[in-house]
């Protein structure tokens, strides 16, 4: 958010809100707005995050090599972060 919305009172906060749409759920550039958890830059995301999702290897990622941190719409549904594909509600911690 830029520095004039953060000094803004707190009615030009809102306005910006109530204007905003999030990106269709169709999107694969979830990284424009969402940063992924500590975890997925760590050895947590190659040993756990991605073999739960069945993004680990070419052979189950099918068609594009093992998942990147940024490609978010692999492993994620847009109903919540916590809803993996072909795995369902998912919480590791």
């Amino acid at each position: 958010m830029s520095d004039l919305l953060m000094r803004g009172s707190g009615l030009q906060l809102l306005a910006v809100a109530a204007a905003f749409r999030h990106p269709s759920p169709r999107s694969l550039d979830c990284a424009q707005c969402h940063q992924a958890p500590p975890s997925h830059y760590m050895e947590h995301f190659n040993m756990v995050s991605k073999r739960v999702a069945g993004q680990d290897n070419d052979a189950n990622s099918q068609c594009c090599g093992p998942v990147q941190v940024n490609q978010c719409y692999r492993c994620h549904q847009t109903t919540s972060w916590n809803d993996i594909k072909g795995v369902g509600w998912y919480k590791h911690h």
